[in-house]
């Protein structure tokens, strides 16, 4: 079950022709989807839809050399609420981390599963690598903070010389993690709601 954090989104989302046409012509990204909350059995996601912009579509390249299509792609940035605020560096933090990461990499296999079933490419990265999954020959990281800030307009903060990304509702209490794919966006929502 899908819903919006903040009243933005309707319950039933619907692409309509100017967004169909946006996704597939676009040269700055888009967001089809504002952040919403979806309910899965792998715990609670917070949600969005963007087409990339160039600057991002460049880095997908590099991230995704022999295997990304050459057009229609649409990312899917998720964060997770942790408990605990993940900056710090504690048994607890490690664990809860550990809980997060398995929960994406369960939802996300799961999706991509489903849409590749229906003949769509789709992959992620592993959120503690920054390297793809599914892609056999990825080995670029994917900028993670990069694509939050660019897609959902996040701040960040510098933290032991990296970048974190500050959730503006949910501060550093968040797991970032992204998705990837060419399937339609009715069909990236249709089988966002079956989880």
């Amino acid at each position: 079950m899908m819903k919006a954090t903040a009243e933005k989104v309707p319950e039933e989302p619907r692409a309509t022709t100017d967004v169909k046409q946006s996704v597939q012509s676009s040269r700055s990204s888009k967001c089809l989807l504002e952040p919403t909350i979806l309910q899965s059995q792998w715990g609670d996601f917070e949600v969005s839809i963007h087409t990339p912009p160039s600057l991002l579509k460049r880095d997908l390249k590099m991230v995704f050399p022999s295997t990304l299509p050459s057009d229609n792609i649409l990312l899917v940035p998720t964060c997770q609420h942790s408990t605990i605020d993940l900056l710090g560096r504690s048994p607890e933090v490690a664990e809860q981390k550990d809980s997060l990461l398995v929960s994406f990499m369960s939802f996300s296999s799961h999706l991509a599963s489903l849409l590749q079933s229906c003949g769509y490419w789709a992959d992620y990265c592993d959120p503690a690598s920054g390297l793809p999954m599914v892609a056999p020959d990825g080995n670029v990281v994917f900028p993670e903070v990069a694509c939050f800030e660019r897609l959902r307009k996040y701040k960040t903060s510098s933290a032991g010389g990296c970048r974190v990304i500050v959730h503006p509702e949910w501060g550093t209490s968040i797991y970032p993690a992204t998705f990837f794919t060419n399937a339609p966006l009715e069909v990236l929502l249709k089988a966002l709601k079956s989880l």
